[in-house]
């Protein structure tokens, strides 16, 4: 609705019938206002990393992503069946690599990208789960073993869709990765 149309709206309730329908003509146009505010489904992206030591110790590290332009145009495509035979946007592996910071200050990612920064370092397949709390969160998690990785800094990721696409991304400060370590990555993708 117009500014407009509303404003002729109110002064002829107004002249007709007085303030209290204008009172509910606000109201409800206020309500139809929210209701569409909440429909716009918004995306976010949070991943925890659990680093566990052979000691026994552990420390976790929290960190926000970028969801990348291709990972909204696979989300997109899933909704309206416009998609290929066989099905092949969903989440199936993280990717790490070891070019997204410099000098141990993460680079920017903007959501334009379809990629790591530099080469793709270890691509592990993902366990998927939806958070029984959260119906709205998938959770992607992978595990970097004691035995994989090691002498890198790793300082990027991303969650690949089977297709190939890159569906979001972050990076992070260097993480030199030993064999006194195993790194736990839970990526929750929330919807709201």
């Amino acid at each position: 609705m117009s500014i407009n149309y509303l404003k002729n709206k109110q002064d002829r309730l107004r002249d007709r019938d007085g303030i209290e329908l204008l009172e509910r003509f606000v109201g409800q146009a206020k309500e139809e206002k929210e209701a569409n505010a909440q429909t716009n489904v918004k995306s976010k992206g949070t991943v925890e990393c659990i680093v566990e030591y052979k000691d026994g110790s552990q420390e976790i590290l929290d960190f926000n992503n970028t969801i990348l332009q291709n990972g909204k145009i696979a989300l997109a495509n899933s909704i309206t069946n416009a998609v290929n035979d066989p099905f092949d946007f969903y989440v199936n592996s993280m990717v790490f690599g070891t070019q997204g910071a410099s000098g141990g200050t993460p680079k920017f990612v903007d959501a334009s990208r379809t990629g790591l920064f530099g080469p793709t370092l270890l691509t592990k397949n993902v366990i998927s789960s939806i958070d029984t709390a959260a119906p709205t969160t998938a959770i992607f998690t992978s595990v970097i073993t004691f035995t994989e990785a090691n002498g890198n800094a790793l300082n990027e990721m991303g969650l690949k869709l089977k297709n190939g696409d890159i569906y979001s991304m972050l990076t992070f400060p260097d993480l030199n990765k030993t064999s006194l370590m195993q790194l736990t990555f839970n990526w929750r993708i929330s919807f709201l």
